[in-house]
């Protein structure tokens, strides 16, 4: 969509219709070396995203005022999770609907007729998404869908400055499997509070992997071979995956590789862009240990439209171990150990990353050094979740000690607007203990509550953002056999409460902490 934006912007000259076609207004898609006026730019951004394979419906042509008070045209973009996008050519960049200066008059969708844009329905009852509907209030601008074009049937969809739908399925893949030659993955259905399946892909399985949803699909990136494959010469050997699974047709796709192999990076999405950060590899030809590891700054962008890597502006930090967040279309990276080796401290910065001017200013630190932690945002409220975590150093009595730090259940609320940190209810570590057996993959649950675990937080385990909820989901915490297997909880940061679901089944959730999870 950008590069649209970009190259009709770029290549085409602005003139009048007066000027150009001596008519007072006239609509036309500029060929090669065209000029045109704003509605001639729309016209034609709109045509080359509909050659791109973008649907219709979510594409309008619009009319507005301008804040100098002139009559002007543009093109909007309905996205899932990134609201009403403006392609206009008085912008280079893409804009989002409420950050232009505009009053919207009318619109019309693609190949439809025009419309009013402030249509008022009086005494129509609305059916509100069971995701955020306790989210609206009275007067509230939101879009709204008709079913089968009935006026007495409408739907919200979304607020207007931000239409997204329900995420409610969980994208979960396995760090570590029984069968390590395939990558296979779980849907987690938040409607039902059950798992089932997706399709097993044929090809090396991974640890510490990274993975984020844009348009309905995943995208996976990385990872380190585990030490259970065969030829010995495999083991530990970081990749460079790419790998997309759409879950409209259960099915995965080989992409552009990233062109460096890394593992323990992550990745987040903003409007139509992919960005993967930092994370670790390794120099030798065989991974021996932590010491051979070396850590990235890496920030490479990738679109899947094109299915495309360009280099970005370099994180400030060698990193790995952090994590991520997305709130109003800027990265944060949270945490995490930095230097080049694993003999390098931990760190407590909040840097936040724009996309816009490619750059990066450092935020509100931590209040403590923490790595292997958990974050989700909630797109609701506009701020981010900071869970648990591997601490240094301990931050009380209940702290436990695992390797050289502290393992913590605390829950801090960031606001990006204050920049500043709320302590929030901690994570719920009660769970059911847990018996490995031989062979391995094989577990026994004692269903008896087991609360005798206090201070140990969620560390490396997998967490997807939600539409106003974050999910952690389970492990066996390293306490020593029998483990602490505590279910996933979600995070409801209305009522500040955790509230806990199903496990997952029991033969597939030993070392989830090496898997990854997003929401679609």
């Amino acid at each position: 969509m950008q590069a649209v934006q970009r190259q009709v912007n770029t290549e085409h000259r602005y003139r009048t219709d007066q000027s150009g076609y001596n008519v007072g207004d006239h609509w036309a898609i500029m060929g090669e070396g065209d000029s045109g006026d704003c509605e001639d730019f729309a016209l034609t951004k709109m045509q080359m995203l509909l050659d791109a394979g973008y649907a219709a419906k979510n594409l309008q042509l619009a009319t507005g005022i301008t804040e100098t008070g002139q009559g002007h045209a543009f093109l909007l973009v309905q996205t899932v999770n990134r609201g009403t996008l403006v392609l206009d050519n008085r912008y280079q960049n893409i804009m989002q609907l409420v950050n232009v200066p505009y009053r919207v008059e009318t619109y019309q969708l693609a190949g439809q007729t025009w419309a009013s844009f402030t249509t008022r329905l009086d005494d129509v009852a609305i059916e509100y998404m069971n995701c955020d509907a306790l989210a609206f209030a009275d007067g509230d601008s939101v879009i709204v869908k008709f079913e089968s074009q009935e006026w007495n049937n409408p739907k919200v969809v979304g607020f207007k400055s931000n239409p997204a739908s329900c995420p409610n399925k969980i994208f979960i893949v396995q760090g570590v499997t029984s069968a390590p030659t395939e990558i296979f993955a779980f849907l987690y259905n938040r409607d039902t509070d059950a798992y089932s399946q997706s399709a097993i892909y044929a090809e090396q399985a991974v640890l510490y992997a990274s993975c984020e949803a844009i348009n309905g699909n995943v995208y996976y990136f990385g990872g380190r071979v585990p030490g259970l494959v065969d030829p010995v010469s495999e083991r530990y050997l970081f990749k460079n995956y790419n790998i997309k699974y759409s879950i409209g047709d259960d099915t995965w796709t080989k992409k552009t590789d990233m062109d460096v192999k890394r593992a323990w990076t992550q990745c987040f999405s903003i409007v139509d862009n992919l960005f993967v950060l930092c994370g670790s590899g390794s120099e030798l030809l065989v991974y021996v240990g932590y010491g051979d590891q070396i850590f990235y700054d890496r920030n490479d962008q990738y679109t899947p439209s094109t299915d495309t890597w360009q280099g970005v502006a370099d994180h400030p930090l060698e990193l790995t171990y952090f994590s991520t967040f997305v709130l109003s279309e800027k990265g944060y990276t949270i945490g995490g150990r930095y230097g080049g080796s694993l003999s390098q401290p931990f760190t407590n910065r909040n840097i936040e990353y724009d996309p816009v001017s490619n750059s990066y200013i450092d935020r509100l630190d931590l209040d403590r050094n923490r790595y292997g932690l958990v974050t989700f945002a909630d797109r609701e409220t506009g701020k981010g979740y900071i869970v648990g975590g591997d601490n240094d150093p301990k931050f009380d009595s209940y702290s436990r000690s695992f390797w050289n730090g502290w393992l913590t259940e605390r829950n801090y609320e960031y606001d990006p607007v204050g920049n500043n940190y709320t302590r929030k209810q901690d994570w719920n570590n009660d769970g059911y203990l847990g018996f490995f057996n031989d062979p391995p993959g094989e577990w026994v649950v004692d269903y008896t509550l087991n609360t005798g675990n206090d201070g140990d937080g969620p560390f490396q385990i997998p967490s997807a953002d939600g539409y106003g909820i974050g999910t952690i989901f389970q492990t066996a915490v390293y306490t020593g056999a029998p483990y602490n297997v505590v279910p996933p909880q979600n995070f409801i940061p209305s009522t500040d409460t955790w509230e806990v679901k199903d496990l997952m089944p029991l033969d597939q959730f030993y070392n989830l902490d090496w898997g990854t999870a997003c929401a679609l």
